[in-house]
């Protein structure tokens, strides 16, 4: 760990599917890692919680005062299961956000990473960079987030804040229990011995396993470098072989069927050039690899 690099950080979300392991790795590093949490039990090991709300100004700008950070991985946000992309939460999310990055400043904190989405870009463009347009997604949930880096953007440069904001793609691995997501939730059916329905085997995603999602935010909190960041495999998939491998892992290939849409396929990757070269990082699991590691996961659940 670089001695330039502050190393009072506080993590929000870190109850979550990615925040955990964020936390662990920064933990690992030798960061003095403090976390938020609406639960007073909430614990994990090394970090320090501290039970408040972050939707409630006044208990983060105590908390700000309190413990003067110098580092902030923002990766809460509204994330109710089916319905986050059409929330007015966004909205309330948005707001609170940028009034966090505020007291953040006011109270001394110098760099901080965002958790973006891939929901920011306009869809139909195919191979995403971070130039790619962001003016028109399809869902409140993006134009929320890509308002705050719009905002964010011009108000750290004002602020004298180094920012970085991660887009996000589709992360999947062991304790993603969100059923709304594709591969757990057909992890699930097939293990519960149900039939599991693919209605866009022809599309083309991005996935990059948990791990890995955790390894590029602490690198991309770590880096000089400022702006915007791809965080993904840069690998496309067609979900049709996704499918298919979940189905034989789990041995219930028989379950998994295929109703394909009569729209053309849908097609999003990553651009991930300025990951791979300025970051240098690089996913160290293959998709199947992850599959595996994911099934066994929840063959001790399901």
């Amino acid at each position: 760990m670089q001695n330039s690099i502050p190393q009072k950080v506080l993590v929000t979300g870190a109850s979550g599917f990615i925040g955990r392991q964020v936390v662990s790795l920064l933990v690992n590093r030798g960061y003095e890692v403090h976390v938020t949490s609406r639960a007073p039990s909430f614990l994990i090991e090394g970090a320090v919680t501290h039970s408040v709300n972050l939707l409630d100004t006044a208990q983060i700008q105590g908390l700000l005062q309190q413990i003067k950070l110098e580092g902030l991985i923002h990766l809460s946000w509204e994330v109710s299961a089916g319905t986050f992309r059409t929330s007015e939460n966004n909205l309330l999310w948005l707001s609170k956000s940028l009034d966090l990055l505020k007291a953040f400043a006011e109270n001394g904190g110098s760099r901080m990473v965002f958790a973006g989405s891939c929901s920011e870009y306009t869809p139909g463009q195919g191979m995403l960079s971070e130039e790619s347009d962001i003016s028109r997604p399809a869902c409140l949930y993006g134009s929320s987030k890509a308002a705050f880096y719009i905002m964010a953007n011009r108000l750290t440069a004002q602020l004298g804040l180094s920012y970085r904001h991660a887009r996000i793609f589709t992360v999947y691995g062991p304790g993603e229990v969100k059923l709304s997501s594709a591969i757990p939730l057909c992890i699930q059916s097939l293990l519960s011995g149900k039939e599991f329905v693919c209605k866009a085997p022809d599309n083309v995603w991005d996935y990059l396993y948990i791990e890995d999602a955790a390894r590029a935010l602490v690198a991309l909190y770590e880096t000089p470098e400022q702006g915007v960041f791809n965080i993904a495999s840069g690998r496309p998939v067609v979900m049709r072989e996704v499918f298919n491998t979940i189905g034989r892992l789990t041995g219930r290939e028989e379950l998994v069927r295929f109703d394909p849409h009569p729209s053309k396929p849908g097609f999003m990757t990553a651009n991930t050039q300025k990951l791979n070269q300025i970051l240098k990082f690089i996913p160290q699991t293959k998709m199947e690899e992850g599959l595996q590691k994911t099934v066994d996961w929840w063959k001790t659940r399901v």
